[in-house]
């Protein structure tokens, strides 16, 4: 397969099954460099099983996956992320004891085996004054000295956007960012993942909020039964009949 120059990441008939049970069944997907790709569909389409795979936390039955033109599929989860793949969880799994800003700094790699106070003073500060910028760029900066349990759900997500940040990313996969936040969290989130790819990050999104994903995606796949559906322009996904009667049902309308 030939990597476009426009991509930055490709799949190429990635298929996976567990057992007996097959999560996904060739499924080839582009993401342009730049840009904001939405991944739709009914829950067990295979959603996150793809993500999973791009990021190295499974490997696929076959298939093969591509970044920045090098064949990633099949290495571990640090080495993906060292390429510039940045994944967040639905879940937020930040380090609930500590505060928002020793959580970043400990994804920035601040506490090496006994803590930071083992770290050289300008290595230390250095990694202090990064941290803060990071929760500046994502709203934290009113909640650094705050413990990450105590921080509402919208604020979590945040804080998880910001540790993976803190990997300097080239691309940043978000796995229902949205998911449990008012309409309000969910706007001040979009507004986030916009300016995030303004200043260059690529970000691929899954997301059941519809008109959220559609709203944010320059392209958009949309998955059911492990198999790509649709494809294409965000409004022509959501008008395509297969997608209106596999999952969207024909009251769906934008807005």
């Amino acid at each position: 397969m030939k990597l476009l120059p426009q991509s930055i990441l490709e799949t190429d008939s990635v298929t996976k099954y567990f057992g007996g049970i097959r999560a996904l069944y060739n499924v080839s997907i582009k993401v342009a460099e730049g840009s904001i790709t939405g991944i739709i569909g009914p829950n067990g389409a295979g959603k996150t099983t793809l993500f999973k795979i791009i990021a190295g936390f499974l490997k696929p039955t076959k298939g093969r996956v591509f970044f920045e033109g090098e064949r990633i599929d099949g290495k571990p989860p640090h080495e993906v992320a060292l390429r510039g793949i940045a994944f967040t969880f639905q879940v937020p799994r930040g380090l609930p004891k500590m505060t928002v800003i020793d959580n970043i700094i400990a994804a920035l790699g601040g506490y090496w085996y006994r803590g930071i106070g083992f770290i050289r003073t300008r290595t230390r500060r250095n990694i202090v004054d990064k941290a803060y910028t990071i929760a500046e760029k994502v709203g934290l900066e009113e909640y650094t000295e705050r413990l990450a349990e105590e921080l509402p759900l919208g604020l979590q997500k945040r804080l998880e956007i910001a540790r993976a940040l803190a990997l300097e990313p080239k691309l940043v996969m978000l796995d229902e960012p949205a998911a449990g936040m008012s309409a309000e969290e969910a706007e001040e989130l979009k507004q986030l993942i916009k300016s995030l790819n303004r200043e260059g990050v690529t970000i691929m999104l899954i997301e059941h909020n519809v008109p959220f994903a559609v709203e944010l995606s320059d392209y958009m796949y949309v998955l059911h039964y492990g198999e790509i559906l649709s494809e294409g322009k965000p409004d022509e996904v959501v008008s395509d009949k297969k997608v209106i009667d596999a999952y969207l049902g024909a009251g769906y309308a934008r807005g």
